[in-house]
């Protein structure tokens, strides 16, 4: 069996010490508020981005908490949403489920379409969900205003025997997000209303976790430390081992396996979009792609204006040759009553 990364006596001292900063700064934290688990590497992986779901033993139960659920249209061609969501409220209070709001996808198409609209959304809400149906057609739709700031929707499946269950894992545990753009990493372990015995506990079990699935494994941590929004920054583990003991798997590029949907903007078409933004538009009998955004967003932008600037030249081209053609006109006709 292989060594944990962390001992318990070693993660009790670091929470010890982060509670006795937060106590001796006197910050203005409420109850609730995150406790971060920060982790550098030595070596940062090619290729690799994945989102890990942290399982705690003590979930981040915040009653305070603002979800927001992402849900799938109930009449496609019908511009009213209103319907969509009473029907979902009912359906989770059924159910004995609770969420601050419920945006069908039509809403986000009708009135989210600016950057600032969806920034605002972004903002409003604590954590957002997914209908698992529809996840893979949000990239688009929520842009980086989302996706850039890491406040990327997590799935959950409404049609699942245990849905209470399914909302609390979704709500209660946390999930970290592995790339390849950097060094370091974050992930909420804890909040401040649990016991320092119960933040202990998720320490642990969280850097075991982010151990097991980070590229190179534990050999490849350079550093752990933990700490709230505003606090200082305790360190809970250090490794002085060479970057060059740490070997990478290279890592096969993996293909985005899309299913075709149903879009309700063009008739008799599908749509297939991906999580990294790529959207085809395909035939609904043929399959045949229609259009593509794939590395296609900057070159559009040229290429309307180009056309606008080609279309200001014809114009003034076109002007140019009739004021040439009437100054020809009068030219004739001056001649032509000399010679009378």
């Amino acid at each position: 069996m292989a060594q944990p990364i962390l001992s318990a006596d070693q993660v009790q001292k670091g929470v010890d010490a982060l509670l006795q900063v937060i106590k001796k700064e006197k910050t203005l934290l409420e109850e609730y508020d995150p406790i971060f688990l920060v982790f550098c590497v030595k070596k940062i992986p090619k290729r690799h981005s994945t989102t890990l779901k942290l399982k705690l033993p003590h979930g981040l139960n915040n009653p305070n908490r603002e979800v927001c659920l992402f849900v799938k249209d109930l009449e496609r061609r019908d511009r009213e949403y209103e319907k969509t969501v009473q029907h979902f409220k009912d359906f989770l209070k059924s159910r004995d489920i609770n969420v601050s709001a419920i945006v069908p996808l039509k809403a986000l198409k009708l009135e989210y379409k600016s950057f600032e609209a969806k920034r605002n959304l972004a903002n409003m809400y604590d954590l957002f969900l997914a209908d698992a149906r529809i996840i893979r057609l949000l990239p688009p739709y929520l842009g980086k205003a989302f996706y850039g700031r890491k406040r990327q929707p997590v799935q959950v499946r409404l049609d699942a025997n245990d849905l209470k269950a399914e909302f609390d894992s979704a709500i209660s545990n946390s999930r970290c997000l592995l790339h390849g753009r950097g060094s370091a990493g974050t992930a909420t372990v804890a909040n401040r209303g649990m016991s320092a015995e119960e933040i202990t506990q998720n320490i642990l079990a969280s850097a075991e976790q982010l151990a097991a699935v980070l590229p190179g494994g534990v050999s490849n941590v350079r550093s752990m430390h933990i700490k709230t929004r505003d606090s200082l920054a305790i360190p809970i583990y250090l490794s002085l081992d060479s970057p060059n003991d740490v070997t990478l798997e290279e890592q096969a590029e993996q293909k985005e396996l899309v299913e075709a949907e149903e879009v309700t903007t063009v008739q008799g078409a599908l749509v297939k979009a991906y999580p990294s933004g790529y959207v085809e538009l395909l035939d609904e009998t043929t399959k045949v792609p229609l259009y593509s955004n794939h590395q296609k967003k900057h070159a559009g932008r040229r290429a309307w204006k180009w056309g606008k600037e080609s279309q200001k030249k014809r114009k003034n081209y076109e002007n140019k040759g009739a004021k040439r053609q009437e100054k020809m006109k009068k030219i004739i006709k001056r001649k032509a009553t000399k010679k009378q």
